[in-house]
């Protein structure tokens, strides 16, 4: 009696603290990515050498505006595509923490990965593509039912293997990587409880990953990956000098000016940051 209890609690709280949110539909997707932020940008600068350039200056507000707009009017090209989903992926970034975009943030994550697969599916196989659609898959997983997550898990794993066979050095592979190696080995109990089936993780695969993610591409975001990393080792002193070293460092990258309160609060030896580097 009392075992079935216990069951029916773990059972309870699955559905509890599994709750998801479904797939949108294509009506939903379509009505999310209207939803422009800054229509005053010129329609006729949507290519991806605009884009790419407003993003490599972090301007991801009007890149992303531009990059649905392409992926729009170029439907299906792979290349529109997969910078569609990098916005998407960018738009959680920059709403990260803000209540009034939380159900927004939700359908971007499902948008991000409708465009990658969807740029897969129109042929492009590539490192980067491939990379993305995992990091994109990773976005979604705490939307999805818990007793599906484990399966995912293997999913993303396999997409980021796949990538790293085509191109060793892609950073948005081991970033993924070390996002999920950090999840597996720091699972609340009650989610630990339907992990059966999930990847094989460890502290010392994470911290690797994240580590190769920033020695590829010393970003703010690939660094608080690795903080994160060593913060599960509990090595909060290397955690605040991986941030400590990328914020000196004069270089910058796309996403780094929406991580960077978020970076100085983890060099704070008193202040707690939240994690808003994970998909």
């Amino acid at each position: 009696m009392h075992r079935g209890l216990i069951c029916l609690f773990v059972a309870l709280a699955a559905v509890s603290v599994g709750c998801s949110a479904s797939r949108p539909d294509e009506f939903e997707l379509a009505k999310h990515r209207a939803m422009y932020w800054r229509p005053d940008a010129s329609r006729a600068e949507a290519s991806p050498e605009r884009i790419t350039s407003l993003r490599d200056r972090c301007e991801l507000v009007a890149a992303r505006d531009l990059a649905l707009d392409l992926a729009k009017q170029q439907p299906n090209d792979a290349s529109a595509l997969i910078l569609a989903s990098r916005a998407e992926s960018d738009f959680l970034f920059v709403t990260a923490g803000d209540e009034q975009y939380a159900d927004a943030r939700a359908t971007a994550a499902w948008s991000a990965l409708d465009f990658a697969e969807r740029a897969v599916a129109a042929g492009d196989e590539g490192a980067a593509t491939v990379a993305q659609l995992a990091w994109a898959q990773g976005s979604v997983t705490h939307l999805m039912p818990m007793f599906a997550r484990a399966a995912h898990a293997r999913t993303i794993g396999e997409s980021v293997a796949r990538a790293l066979a085509i191109d060793d050095r892609q950073s948005t592979a081991w970033a993924t990587r070390a996002v999920l190696q950090t999840r597996l080995v720091t699972l609340p109990w009650i989610a630990d409880v339907f992990a059966f089936g999930a990847p094989d993780a460890s502290v010392k695969r994470a911290i690797d990953a994240a580590a190769w993610a920033v020695e590829l591409r010393p970003s703010l975001q690939h660094a608080l990956l690795l903080a994160n990393a060593y913060g599960a080792a509990e090595r909060e002193g290397d955690a605040r000098a991986a941030v400590v070293a990328a914020l000196e460092d004069e270089r910058r990258f796309a996403r780094d000016d929406a991580l960077l309160d978020q970076a100085r609060q983890r060099t704070a030896p008193t202040t707690e940051a939240d994690d808003r580097t994970s998909p």
